[in-house]
């Protein structure tokens, strides 16, 4: 890859909100932890369920204003892009509250996507998050390659041109 094309496709990933992790060049993997954790209806999810799809992964909490701000974001990008057989959107909420907080949080906010729970916050850990909202970019081969720090406008003209670029699309 050229300077130029780097410095170019670095700008477009800084202004959606997304970096490339911790600096990596491009050929530079890392896996991203493995985990199951239940859904609102207690289900079993593992993110290895997700394998060979692009994953959208996102530590949220219903307390967090910044969250809060992007989740609207969120859903409209997941509205437009579920129709994508590569792209899943996974919301895991580490409220302590459990299930029926994060329930009535996501009915209020009509939020459609795929939402876990987190509760003592293991995941997080495994994934190194600092502060939430946190986000980070899965690959199909199970790799971050991708993350973002801090609430983003998810379904602006930059990060939807983005996300269809990376999925096959437009």
């Amino acid at each position: 890859m050229s300077i130029k094309r780097f410095i170019l496709l670095s700008l477009a990933l800084f202004l959606i909100g997304l970096v490339n992790v911790d600096g990596l060049h491009s050929e530079e993997k890392i896996p991203a932890p493995d985990f199951t954790l239940m859904t609102m209806d207690n289900k079993k999810m593992a993110l290895k369920d997700y394998k060979g799809k692009y994953v959208f992964l996102n530590f949220w909490a219903t307390w967090c204003g910044p969250c809060i701000d992007e989740m609207p974001s969120m859903e409209r990008l997941y509205q437009k892009l579920k129709s994508k057989k590569n792209f899943e959107m996974l919301a895991v909420s580490i409220d302590k509250g459990g299930a029926e907080v994060v329930k009535r949080f996501v009915k209020e906010n009509k939020l459609t996507f795929t939402v876990l729970l987190d509760r003592d916050s293991e995941v997080a850990a495994a994934y190194g998050v600092m502060g939430i909202p946190a986000t980070y970019l899965i690959d199909p081969n199970g790799d971050v390659i991708n993350k973002a720090s801090g609430a983003r406008d998810w379904d602006s003209k930059d990060s939807l041109k983005f996300f269809e670029k990376m999925l096959g699309g437009k």
